[in-house]
């Protein structure tokens, strides 16, 4: 990235070569036993520079090579979620919020410009669920998410929000 645009590097060093992966983050928790139960903060951010293709921010497999162009992209991202126990029951209410950014010099309608796409698009997520520990390894999470993608007029299919929300039922083991 060279401002807000993509820039191809023809150096021949590049060719065949691998894209360095490159991030900095910290993560935060904080733990309270309180009148209502147990009440745990956990939070992370996460930015650096990740390399992907013209149409995902994943990183390349480092067992398959990409068949094309490699994209650098600077990306950031962060979370925060509070479980708070329902007393002494055997239940906990789950709220998580996060953002994934994954070309922090590209937003809203920049992105579809300058060999930028659908891959530079940022995600805002909010979920909430409830989490019952049925026995001391087993528990049962129901979560549900709401996906809120960054719109652009210049990207196909992303000019508005996208349905993209997300039930899932998780059982859980702990050893």
């Amino acid at each position: 990235m060279e401002g807000d645009r993509f820039v191809e590097s023809d150096m021949e060093s590049n060719r065949g070569g691998y894209a360095k992966r490159e991030y900095l983050g910290f993560d935060l928790r904080f733990t309270a036993l309180t009148g209502a139960g147990m009440t745990q903060l956990r939070g992370e951010y996460i930015s650096g520079r990740q390399p992907g293709l013209a149409g995902s921010s994943r990183s390349p497999n480092s067992d398959i090579r990409p068949s094309g162009d490699t994209y650098i992209r600077p990306f950031a991202g962060w979370y925060a979620i509070m479980i708070q126990d329902l007393g002494t029951t055997p239940l906990s209410v789950v709220l998580k919020y996060d953002i994934y950014d994954p070309n922090t010099k590209v937003s809203g309608d920049r992105a579809g410009e300058n060999g930028t796409g659908r891959a530079d698009l940022a995600l805002k997520t909010f979920g909430y669920g409830l989490l019952w520990k049925f026995h001391h390894t087993f528990g049962l999470q129901a979560f549900y998410e709401n996906v809120k993608n960054e719109t652009s007029v210049n990207v196909m299919g992303y000019e508005t929000i996208r349905k993209a929300d997300l039930f899932t039922l998780r059982l859980q083991y702990r050893f």
